[in-house]
């Protein structure tokens, strides 16, 4: 079956701008501009909203009397903890660790905090960026944080030692670094000046492929060899989980797809090793928000937010749209979360409030 909404996170309000699973993928944090995070068990319906009756709650527009019905409500999710108190202002993003006993959140004050995921404190402040912290991410075996700023910076921090400073500070960004990932030892940064770049840890070297005038320049790898997106900010950029190819999200031009001149938006799809774009992916909405995509846990769809309220799932290989997620969230899709370990949920979250699993397959 088709993904169909199942249940709901929250109520309609401030934006939530993140949700991520835990590696093991039984429970979710979203994070929003409320200056909060919350810990749901999301396969899992709150007991207390159904007793008073505020499980049922549904988040579609509203419907004139000649419009087709509305949908079912949605069961509200479980909520299990709320974390809050040292953000000034919205967060932003959110990372987990692999053992789940701890996660790190980002935002607008320009700090990052470490917090234990039991005892809901926080156990560590990062501080140092001189703008918003857009980004933040764990290295695979969790001893290093990473920090990706409006500052046009990534910092790294050491969690196995107590120094306030960050031990690596990655420069050369001309503009904000809007996302970051880590992996065993190279990190990848997505960035307004239209760049995607791969740092390896280990040598020092920094490959960037950067989408300019139709030509496709330097490298993750190499000319594509075929017309291509103009300069674009990049909102998001992501690892596939074999670790061969990254994936970007490109905003939109000014103009517009379709209207003289204008690039559409996409999500484009590298070979790591070279740079060669293997795919994009249209037909979604991205002009003005940092929308999020992602791969599905077995590297086979691709998932994007749009600014319509919808969130779009493509083939992989033939960059078609198989599904598009609609008639639930009311304002931009920012956020998209697939499953971790089993490929039949996902979570969008939206600035309207809201974060909706999904259930069914991504396929048709």
């Amino acid at each position: 079956m088709p993904l169909a909404a199942k249940r709901l996170f929250g109520q309609p309000g401030a934006p939530v701008s993140r949700s991520r699973w835990t590696k093991d993928g039984k429970f979710l944090i979203t994070c929003g501009h409320d200056k909060s995070l919350r810990l749901w068990n999301p396969l899992r319906s709150s007991e207390s909203s159904e007793a008073d009756g505020r499980a049922n709650v549904s988040v579609s527009p509203s419907l004139s009397s000649s419009a087709a019905a509305a949908p079912a409500p949605l069961e509200q999710a479980l909520q299990i903890k709320e974390y809050s108190g040292p953000h000034g202002q919205e967060i932003v993003d959110v990372a987990i660790a692999s053992d789940n006993a701890s996660f790190a959140s980002c935002g607008g004050d320009r700090a990052c905090f470490l917090w234990d995921v039991t005892g809901g404190h926080v156990l560590r402040r990062f501080e140092g960026h001189t703008a918003r912290v857009n980004s933040v991410a764990l290295n695979r075996d969790d001893s290093v944080l990473l920090t990706a700023s409006y500052d046009q910076t990534v910092r790294l921090w050491d969690l196995r030692a107590r120094s306030r400073e960050p031990v690596q500070v990655l420069e050369g960004f001309r503009d904000s670094v809007t996302s970051v990932r880590a992996s065993a030892h190279e990190v990848l940064t997505s960035c307004v000046d239209g760049a995607l770049r791969v740092h390896d840890l280990r040598t020092g070297l920094c490959h960037a492929d950067t989408l300019q005038g139709g030509e496709q320049q330097g490298g993750v790898g190499g000319d594509s060899g075929e017309p291509f997106l103009q300069v674009r900010p990049v909102t998001c950029a992501s690892f596939s989980h074999d670790g061969k190819c990254v994936l970007g999200s490109v905003l939109s031009s000014a103009a517009g797809a379709g209207q003289g001149g204008g690039a559409a938006a996409a999500v484009v799809l590298l070979e790591k090793a070279t740079g060669q774009v293997l795919n994009r992916y249209l037909g979604h909405a991205h002009a003005s928000y940092g929308l999020e995509s992602a791969l599905t846990m077995d590297d086979a769809h691709v998932v994007s937010g749009s600014e319509d309220g919808k969130a779009c799932v493509w083939d992989l290989v033939d960059g078609a749209i198989l599904q598009r997620l609609e008639g639930r969230h009311t304002k931009a899709v920012t956020g998209v979360a697939p499953h971790p370990k089993e490929g039949k949920y996902l979570v969008t979250s939206s600035l309207d409030g809201t974060a909706i699993l999904w259930e069914g397959t991504f396929g048709v």
